[in-house]
């Protein structure tokens, strides 16, 4: 939806480049000093007229959500197909014991923790990403939408291990909504539009 901000650095020794690594990530920052994680609340009117074609469908999705009154059952599964938005999207569950929830499926196109990662991650902890700090942070928005349950849709700027020494900035844009199955249950949508 947005133009991407990338930034590659390049070192002369592998030794040089875990260093710089392992001193940003302890320090929360990325390899060139910007926070790993930066938010901004995505305001649909203020989008240029590319933008709004590029983002309808997470607009479409928070429609959808709040014509069914934020309840959740298999036609929502359809209508992120219906949209593209499928393959990029995950469902979580609150669990006690867990900050932020635990992963009740996680679509295949989430592949930056390996191909596997979308059948691994189902009941697992949000925090358990191979990136423990990425994960952190997201079970920390995630414990925070379950107590307000509030939607919300914003552009995130991260840094995110992948793979050793590897920590690509991601721009994404991510529509997070609560919906209720049942009578007492709550579940996170979380989908996803790469930049």
């Amino acid at each position: 939806c947005f133009g991407a901000d990338w930034t590659e650095t390049v070192f002369k020794a592998g030794s040089e480049a875990a260093a710089g690594l392992l001193q940003a990530v302890s320090a929360g920052m990325d390899d060139v000093g910007r926070q790993r994680f930066t938010t901004n609340h995505v305001d649909f009117s203020s989008l240029e007229a590319d933008q709004k074609d590029a983002c309808v469908s997470l607009f479409n999705l928070f429609e959808f959500w709040r014509d069914r009154a934020f309840a959740f059952d298999t036609s929502v599964l359809d209508f992120l197909r219906a949209q593209g938005l499928f393959e990029r999207s995950t469902l979580v569950e609150p669990d006690s014991g867990t900050l932020g929830g635990v992963f009740l499926f996680t679509g295949p196109g989430f592949k930056l923790y390996g191909s596997d990662w979308p059948q691994h991650s189902m009941g697992l902890p949000v925090t358990e990403q191979p990136d423990p700090i990425y994960g952190r942070w997201v079970g920390q928005t995630y414990e925070r939408l379950f107590r307000s349950n509030a939607p919300e849709m914003v552009q995130v700027d991260a840094t995110i291990m992948s793979y050793p020494l590897h920590a690509p900035r991601r721009s994404y844009i991510c529509a997070r909504l609560p919906w209720t199955a049942g009578e007492q249950r709550l579940i996170l949508s979380a989908s996803v539009l790469l930049n």
